[in-house]
């Protein structure tokens, strides 16, 4: 149980991680 809770945390952080990478990504296209 303890590690199906931890392993739904993990999937939202990379999520998450995925998110932001993108958006960074977009602003450096635009600012160049």
């Amino acid at each position: 149980m303890f590690i199906c809770i931890l392993y739904d945390h993990v999937k939202l952080f990379f999520i998450i991680v995925k998110l932001f990478d993108q958006e960074s990504l977009e602003e450096k296209t635009v600012s160049h």
